[in-house]
């Protein structure tokens, strides 16, 4: 979630660790810890934030058909939105039995979207 925040540190912002805290408190994400090398503390979604999934694809398709004009100067964009609106388009009956991963670069960070079977994964 977090690589996904512009401005994203190590030590995030106060506005990010309270929007974190909200979402736990919400039962939506919860706190994990990255496997080595990395071991350093990170959110995960729940069962729930997963299941959220559908609707915040439906309302990324809405933006991308309704919302989407000239990018005004003053607007932030992080390269892992962009896999957001990817997932928005992807058309699962023309991918069927398709099994590929498809990774974009971009520094600092580094978004995937992969295809598996019946259903897309960030």
């Amino acid at each position: 979630m977090a690589k996904s925040c512009s401005g994203f540190t190590p030590s995030p912002s106060p506005l990010l660790a309270a929007r974190l805290k909200h979402l736990e408190r919400e039962g939506l994400a919860h706190k994990i810890t990255l496997p080595a090398p990395a071991r350093t503390p990170a959110y995960a979604l729940t069962e729930a934030g997963e299941e959220l999934g559908p609707a915040i694809l439906e309302l990324a398709r809405w933006g991308l058909k309704w919302a989407m004009g000239e990018r005004r100067v003053s607007e932030t964009f992080h390269p892992g939105w962009a896999v957001l609106g990817l997932r928005a388009c992807f058309d699962t009956e023309a991918a069927a039995g398709l099994h590929a991963v498809y990774e974009f670069c971009c520094w600092p960070g580094r978004s995937r979207l992969r295809w598996r079977g019946s259903r897309t994964q960030p």
